[in-house]
């Protein structure tokens, strides 16, 4: 009589909880212990909500614990930038993405927190502090306000309005 041989095959992810399929077929959420598989190779593919699937082939071991430990890579969320008034400069973590048109500025960004900005010439910046899920979509809509006349961005540079009396005195500075 023949003895089958086999091994065992430990699947684990970060995130935990995704869905495991072995050769097309749905076998469980991670972490997975399967014992007493044929050895020789399988198709293995795992997925979870927000997260890119991961395909591999494998192969299991006589006699050993196959270990399969995968981090799923997240998918990115999708932003739509919108600025009043439009032509804002938006910054993701300080880098330049792009300008906002009439139709915003959609960008992909990785999951995670991150810093906004938005600015435009003679308007104050504007900054916000986002915390992104995995695929997420959203619109984000920053309004900039006119700075007042004369003022500059240049910290070095700025402006002195005197009266004095009488009339035509001289001011030294």
């Amino acid at each position: 009589e023949m003895v089958k041989l086999t091994g065992d095959l430990m699947v684990m992810s970060t995130p935990k909880d995704a869905d495991v399929y072995i050769n097309d077929k749905w076998r469980g959420k991670t972490p997975l212990e399967l014992k007493y598989l044929d050895i020789g190779d399988y198709f293995i593919r795992l997925s979870a909500d927000g997260y890119v699937s991961y395909d591999t082939k494998f192969t299991v071991q006589y006699k050993k614990l196959n270990i399969l430990d995968i981090k799923l890579e997240s998918k990115p969320a999708s932003i739509s930038f919108f600025s009043i008034p439009v032509g804002a400069e938006v910054l993701i973590d300080g880098k330049r993405k792009g300008v906002t048109s009439v139709g915003g500025l959609t960008l992909n960004i990785t999951a995670g927190k991150h810093t906004v900005s938005m600015k435009l010439k003679g308007y104050s910046k504007e900054h916000k502090e986002l915390t992104l899920q995995p695929a997420e979509i959203m619109d984000m809509e920053l309004i900039l306000s006119k700075l007042p006349q004369g003022y500059s961005e240049n910290k070095n540079v700025g402006w002195v309005s005197v009266n004095g009396m009488p009339e035509n005195a001289t001011i030294l500075l």
